[in-house]
């Protein structure tokens, strides 16, 4: 019961998970623009919502063909 009241009173602290997603972000972020988060969210979305009367669209082959090969469609080098 003491341990708790004490834990209270202490500040949050960096988790081990926090520092290591900071620490890759840093590395990658040292070599690379940051991911086009934008196109990759918006190729899985067309994806994920073409029926499949509407596969055949030129739209919808060059989204597949990005998420087919994510790091060279949505990483650029610096």
């Amino acid at each position: 019961m003491k341990y708790q009241k004490e834990m209270q009173y202490e500040p949050p602290k960096v988790t081990n998970k926090e520092a290591m997603q900071v620490m890759i972000t840093a590395l990658f972020e040292k070599f690379f623009e940051p991911l086009d988060l934008k196109q990759w969210n918006n190729d899985k979305a067309l994806t994920f919502f073409t029926d499949d009367i509407d596969a055949d669209s030129i739209d919808y082959f060059l989204a597949s063909k990005r998420l087919e090969d994510p790091v060279s469609s949505y990483v650029k080098q610096r």
